[in-house]
């Protein structure tokens, strides 16, 4: 497969990651990039100045094979929809949408295109060993969740759009299937949400955006076993049948980069996604769960299966910024 010919939009402060791993990466081409804000525009000119396009219009007509969005995340169905239309496959920062309606129009756009979400956690070789285990020692009973960064405080619920859909995508993945109800509730800064399954199996959940973060550490427990997880330092801990273990799984290849080459890999049809678009839906139906049920003082909220084409009760925040009035234009466009 020849170099992939990629557009970009968003240059902030995680777009700028992809700007310079598309640049310099020899399987990709970063053809055209797009973003309102001057600064991070100015970004891509000192690293890629000929990538640097006038409008995400451009970019998409440049004649790109795909499109990374690294956007705010209200105007991620709309951009997502044009560049499917256009015939790109694309790649889109997680959440993939913020509200159930818009997440099923990315899917119904999709077609045969591979839309990855970048739920960048499935390539961090602690968590995909993790997962693997998980292969042999089969669904867990419960799963243990913490993510807290640093920083300035931010609404509860825009902490769950912000900090849950990583946890809330490996969650799905390790209890295979979608939880029956959900549960948020505030704790000070913080969010404590309960997912429960069908089978009994429970998924919790700490999120803050005011603690001395960052911490992303995840345990699971199950028949005879527990594991456990340490983002930070690929430290993994594992006992079963009361015989304990302790590795450090590293990799020389960073996650991010791990990423962007299995979505190659999927255009070129040499490996399926590792999450399907029907898993990035339910993604975001267990998100927008989270947000009502904070909403409504964090009583159970319901995830019933002929829910599923219903649009979602509680949407996030908007935060489109400079990318307000390209927004618009998009959803007209794909509407």
């Amino acid at each position: 497969m020849n170099r992939l010919r990629m557009g970009l939009l968003g240059a902030g402060r995680w777009g700028t990651n992809y700007v310079k791993l598309l640049a310099e990466h020899p399987a990709f081409e970063l053809t055209a990039a797009f973003d309102p804000d001057p600064q991070a525009l100015a970004r891509v000119e000192a690293i890629a100045p000929r990538a640097v396009a006038p409008s995400a219009d451009a970019v998409i007509g440049a004649g790109v094979d795909a499109l990374v969005i690294a956007t705010p995340a209200s105007t991620h169905a709309a951009l997502s929809c044009r560049a499917l239309e256009a015939g790109l496959h694309v790649l889109v920062e997680k959440p993939l949408a913020t509200n159930v309606h818009d997440a099923r129009r990315i899917a119904r756009a999709a077609g045969g295109r591979v839309v990855l979400v970048g739920h960048v956690v499935f390539h961090v070789p602690v968590l995909a060993h993790l997962i693997d285990r998980l292969e042999l020692l089969g669904t867990p009973s419960v799963t243990r969740h913490v993510r807290i960064s640093s920083g300035a405080r931010h609404s509860t619920e825009d902490t769950v759009w912000a900090l849950g859909p990583h946890d809330v995508a490996l969650a799905l993945r390790m209890q295979r299937g979608v939880p029956s109800a959900v549960r948020a509730r505030s704790s000070g800064p913080a969010v404590e949400a309960v997912a429960r399954f069908s089978n009994g199996a429970e998924s919790r959940f700490h999120f803050s955006r005011a603690g001395a973060g960052p911490i992303r550490e995840l345990e699971v427990e199950g028949d005879g076993y527990r594991l456990r997880a340490d983002e930070r330092n690929g430290r993994f801990e594992e006992c079963v049948d009361g015989c304990t273990s302790e590795i450090v799984v590293g990799t020389t290849t960073a996650p991010l980069r791990a990423q962007c080459e299995h979505f190659r890999s999927c255009i070129a049809g040499e490996s399926e996604p590792v999450e399907a678009v029907a898993d990035n839906v339910a993604n975001v139906r267990v998100l927008s769960a989270m947000a009502q049920s904070l909403a409504n003082g964090g009583g159970w909220i319901s995830i019933e299966p002929e829910n599923i084409g219903q649009d979602a009760l509680r949407s996030a925040p908007s935060s489109e910024a400079g990318w307000h009035s390209l927004n618009a234009a998009a959803l007209a466009a794909s509407d």
